[in-house]
């Protein structure tokens, strides 16, 4: 006896439909005439398998069906402790300060602002230490803090050039990003970033023009216009170059707001450019309508010509894989704290930089935690019928030390503003084209 299997997926595809399975990653192209009569069988397996026995068991070997007894929920927790044991692809984060050259502060909880002593050394290091010893597969680090570019010549740069020469000679690949708010994004910053090949960025806008410049403003003086105008320059200079922007907008003005903010790029650096739009009231709201509210707002993200790959860099979506075990964010002040999240207090700290040679000392009582539970294993996410496609992404998002149901739903990648799981499934399959061809 066999069943469906619970992560097939039918995408429409230039006037046909993409046939996935999300555990197996294979997919197949039918006309839509053959989708309708697929749907039948698929509809009655006993009836598929005795009718067209051969069709049928092509089927079941690409993963569309599989035997009654097999949990597929057990082949996932295989599969993901295989790819926990095999990948060794380690997400660096930096904190490089606490500090913002705009009016408004980025971390307004009690932190420890006081930088460790030889900190740049500490954190080379420490990142030689990942490439000799832990046998990293690639690095990818991301700097961050409450303005990053503030610490760019003294500490970005010479890090950057020390990382990409120990890569370089370990033959490990190397990817850096920066998240800014990018007002310092001068010629001189530019400049230095495209001769050291940084070419990833993140940056957000606080609403509209009027609604930004209230809230971010550098003594006084607006920031919107001086924002985009440094993200124009920086991808007309930078022609490989990526920029993940957030919008923040509202459910009633979203439209012209998109419009007016394409207004300050060129059509030909737009595709340069990911708009991460976010609507304040969207958790409010019922899920058939943020669904109209996707699909509206990447039509027009579409028609205005901005990129809509769904990773925020040049790489390929599934090679951005990073276990727990090899994602971790440093702070100038030597913390270490899990994964990617958001730094709201020393307490949350599950280890400490050790200056001699780059080590970590971690509180094992909390990394035990944090790395021995699995971050799927709740009810929300294991009923997900992306859960195999998706994890990828997923695993980043959780939560560090677990959480209620309402806390998990709340941070699922599905309840994203903008993200597209057909996006994913296309994405795929094109791959699979341009490798056959």
């Amino acid at each position: 006896m066999n069943k469906q299997s619970k992560y097939n997926y039918f995408v429409p595809y230039k006037y046909k439909v993409i046939y996935y399975n999300g555990m197996t990653r294979n997919s197949i192209l039918l006309s839509q005439q053959e989708h309708t009569k697929i749907q039948e069988q698929f509809a009655d397996p006993i009836s598929f398998e005795l009718g067209f026995p051969t069709v049928f068991e092509q089927f079941k070997d690409w993963g569309f069906f599989v035997d009654e007894a097999i949990d597929e929920l057990d082949m996932f927790r295989y599969r993901e402790n295989l790819n926990k044991w095999q990948n060794r692809n380690f997400h660096l984060v930096v904190v490089t300060n606490f500090d913002t050259n705009l009016g408004f502060p980025y971390y307004i909880e009690p932190l420890n602002r006081n930088r460790m002593p030889d900190f740049l050394t500490v954190l080379k290091k420490h990142i030689q230490q990942m490439i000799n010893c832990e046998k990293i597969s690639s690095i990818c680090i991301e700097w961050t803090g409450g303005e990053s570019l503030l610490n760019f010549d003294d500490f970005i740069e010479p890090v950057v050039k020390y990382t990409r020469k120990s890569c370089l000679k370990a033959g490990v690949p190397f990817h850096c990003q920066i998240e800014t708010n990018g007002t310092l994004l001068n010629n001189h910053i530019i400049e230095k970033c495209k001769a050291l090949d940084i070419a990833c960025f993140k940056i957000k806008l606080i609403g509209n023009e009027a609604k930004h410049d209230k809230v971010l403003h550098e003594k006084g003086l607006p920031t919107f216009r001086l924002i985009c105008n440094n993200i124009k320059q920086l991808c007309l200079q930078i022609p490989t170059c990526f920029v993940f922007l957030t919008f923040e907008s509202s459910i009633n003005k979203y439209d012209s707001e998109l419009k007016q903010l394409a207004s300050f790029f060129p059509l030909k650096i737009r595709n340069q450019i990911r708009i991460n739009l976010q609507i304040s009231t969207i958790d409010t709201l019922e899920n058939a309508i943020q669904k109209t509210i996707n699909f509206k707002y990447k039509l027009i993200e579409k028609a205005l010509g901005f990129n809509q790959n769904m990773v925020d860099n040049e790489q390929n979506w599934k090679e951005l894989i990073y276990h727990r075990d090899f994602q971790h964010t440093l702070i100038f002040n030597g913390e270490v704290h899990s994964g990617t999240t958001t730094i709201t207090s020393s307490k949350d700290s599950i280890g400490t930089m050790l200056s001699e040679k780059g080590e970590i000392k971690w509180d094992i009582q909390k990394r035990s935690k944090l790395l021995g539970s699995r971050w799927y294993e709740n009810e929300w996410c294991l009923n997900c019928n992306y859960l195999p496609l998706l994890s990828e992404i997923c695993h980043r998002r959780s939560l560090p030390f677990g959480g209620t149901k309402h806390s998990i739903e709340r941070t699922c990648i599905l309840k994203t503003k903008q993200f597209s799981v057909d996006s994913i499934v296309v994405a795929d399959y094109q791959a699979k084209e341009l490798k056959v061809l």
